[in-house]
């Protein structure tokens, strides 16, 4: 991530949900309710991140409005979104407290039982 737009996810061994965004995809900005959601449920438990490869005047009014509990960040050019062959958006990736992969997909499809699995 090239820029932390509200702060750096503090606790790094802890299970992941890194949600894929792009602000001309109206699926991916109607996601984000229900991210937000997640990142209120798991706060503690779950780190939420928010990528997108835009620059930050493009993203930051829709990825900043209060309050938000998920960690959004620029990538470094499509460096993210390359190392996890993102090819649509939304696109998210679970990833557990060891670091493994253990769903990933269109996010609109992910369900909260998947997530406690994860935790």
């Amino acid at each position: 991530i090239k820029e932390w737009l509200n702060g750096e996810p503090s606790e790094s061994n802890r299970p992941a949900l890194v949600e894929f965004f792009h602000s001309s995809s109206k699926p991916s900005t109607d996601n984000l309710t229900r991210i937000g959601s997640y990142a209120s449920k798991y706060e503690g438990r779950l780190n939420v991140v928010v990528v997108s490869k835009e620059e930050r005047g493009k993203v930051e009014k829709t990825l900043l409005p209060s309050p938000r509990k998920y960690h959004a960040g620029l990538d470094d050019g499509t460096k993210t979104f390359d190392n996890f062959n993102v090819k649509y958006v939304p696109f998210g990736v679970l990833i557990d407290g060891k670091g493994r992969v253990v769903w990933f997909g269109n996010t609109t499809s992910l369900d909260e039982a998947t997530i406690e699995k994860a935790l």
